[in-house]
This record gives C-alpha cells, structure tokens and sequence, in this order.
C-alpha cells in the first residue's frame, strides 16, 4: 500500500467511524478472502446498506413502521400482502422483514414457509407482528418457526428492541 492510499484509506475510516457510531453492530461479518486494508471498509460498507421489507396491510401502521426503521438506519422497502413481498424477496436480499400474520392473498405462514424456500438465511431474520396470537395455528406456528414476534398493538420501540435483538 502507498503512503497515498494508506492516508486516503486512514480517513475513510475515520469517516466510516464518525458516522457509524448509531448504526447497530449486533451481528458478525467475515469476509476472510479480503486483504486486512479492505476488510473493515467493506464491512462498514455492509453495515450502512441494512434493509428491511415491511409487509403490512394497515397502510397506517406500515407507515409507522417504515419511519421507525428508516430512523433505526434501514433502507425500507414495503409490501401490502404476501404476494408482494415474495416477489421482494425474489429479487433481493433483505437483512430484516417486519410482517403481519393475517393479510390478504398470501398470510404469514404461507409468506414464511416459501420466503424460507427462496432465502433459507431469512428464516431469522423475520419478524412477526399479529393482534391474533390467542389462535392455536398462529401460536403454534410461532412457537414451532422459531420467529420473534410482537403482539398489536406495540410500541415502535419495542419493535426495535425485538429487531436489535
């Protein structure tokens, strides 16, 4: 590395550091094949590209929801029933997905079991919210997937804390 390049490299990393400092860090990046002077830029990189998918049938509280993780640093893409967001996940990779259970043309369930077909990773990336958990299906299904998953109605920030988790 050059005296150029390296001094050039120093202050994009002071950058990085200046404005990552609200962006979360509770996840792991390796990316071995990378010389050590790139390593940390493109990881930083990674951390300002996070990007979450609503799917949410209340326009409301898609809203709501959006804002919440466009301020939590998430590029916010949404969808209004399951079809949608598959065709989402079908031509993208999402580090988050917020979804209902109970929507219109594809529910939550169904969402899941193909979203996890397509991008097996999204699996744990997918967050439930539902106003119906009393219904055995929905609860057994939430308790047999795994998913984090937060009762309506909720705090916006709960739902970050749930996201950050």
């Amino acid at each position: 590395m050059t005296t150029s390049s390296r001094e050039s490299a120093e202050s994009d990393l002071a950058y990085q550091a200046a404005i990552l400092q609200r962006v979360s860090r509770t996840f792991a990046l390796t990316i071995p094949q990378l010389p050590d002077g790139l390593r940390e830029v493109v990881s930083n990189a990674y951390l300002l590209c996070r990007i979450a998918d609503t799917v949410e049938d209340e326009p409301a509280l898609a809203t709501a929801v959006a804002e919440a993780l466009t301020d939590a640093g998430f590029r916010v893409n949404r969808a209004a029933d399951g079809e949608e967001a598959l065709a989402c996940v079908r031509e993208r990779t999402y580090d988050l997905v917020i979804c209902d259970l109970k929507m219109p043309r594809l529910d939550g369930q169904s969402f899941y079991r193909v979203a996890a077909e397509i991008a097996p990773n999204l699996r744990e990336r997918i967050v439930f919210v539902t106003g119906d958990v009393a219904d055995t299906d929905a609860e057994q299904f939430l308790e047999d997937s795994g998913c984090r998953w937060l009762a309506k109605p909720f705090r916006l920030r709960d739902l970050l804390r749930v996201v950050a988790a």
